[in-house]
């Protein structure tokens, strides 16, 4: 289990099939701003380290904080990265890109590449056959249960059975 990485899309994804139930639709293609911020060491805010010190990306500062106007700049920037509606369309939901680096690459917060979105549709479809392999495999399907609930509790830490 030590060696097992598992990306957030993708254990959400198979997590939701584990359920038997549709994955959460997600909101937005990046958490940025939504879900991480990050805090220079000036004390300048921005939406995640991968703005940290780009005053155009600036959101508050610690210094003379203030709510109304951190929120409404926060808004503004987290609008820009929203799934339209019906933007989740099907199973596993894979488009989900970097702000930061949409921006490095491209200029814009929302601009996934062309390269990106076929390489997300690309996994997407993998990951449809490869789980439909699986669950056609009833002892293979409940390995795969039980390796997720494993890496589940050794990534929460320190577990302990309880005595019986």
């Amino acid at each position: 289990l030590a060696d097992t990485v598992l990306l957030s899309s993708v254990d959400g994804a198979l997590r939701a099939e584990l359920a038997d139930k549709p994955p959460r639709p997600r909101t937005h293609i990046c958490p940025a701003g939504s879900g991480t911020l990050s805090a220079g060491a000036d004390g300048r805010v921005f939406p995640c380290f991968m703005f940290t010190n780009n005053a155009a990306f600036e959101l508050a500062s610690v210094q003379s904080f203030d709510d109304r106007a951190f929120d409404e700049r926060r808004s503004e920037f987290v609008r820009q990265l929203e799934i339209p509606a019906g933007g989740n369309a099907g199973g596993f939901a894979m488009r989900a890109a970097c702000a930061g680096h949409n921006y490095d690459t491209g200029g814009g917060v929302s601009a996934m590449s062309s390269g990106q979105l076929r390489a997300q549709d690309a996994i997407d479809a993998h990951l449809r056959r490869s789980v439909a392999d699986i669950r056609a495999d009833a002892d293979r399907w409940s390995w795969v249960r039980c390796k997720l609930m494993l890496h589940q509790i050794e990534a929460a830490g320190a577990f302990e059975a309880p005595h019986c």
